[in-house]
């Protein structure tokens, strides 16, 4: 696979924390979150980001979102 030279950094700091990442899944798996109900979950993901500098929003449907301020200005990077 090719990887873009800027994400090359990236990568490797991601595949450092793989443990960490497996965590905070299972941490949020184990928050109920029946249909409609999902609430709770929004606001853990939300406290989450908002504790790592990110600024969280939620949609009309509680979905959460969170940005980051950029430092150049350039078009931003979408991370799914």
């Amino acid at each position: 696979m090719r990887v873009h030279d800027a994400l090359a950094g990236a990568r490797v700091y991601l595949a450092s924390r793989d443990a960490h990442t497996l965590e905070m899944q299972v941490r949020l798996a184990e928050i109920p979150a029946p249909t409609d109900g999902e609430a709770e979950r929004a606001r853990w993901v939300a406290t989450a980001l908002r504790d790592r500098g990110l600024l969280p929003t939620h949609d009309a449907a509680g979905n959460v979102r969170a940005s980051r301020p950029g430092s150049v200005d350039e078009a931003p990077v979408v991370v799914c």
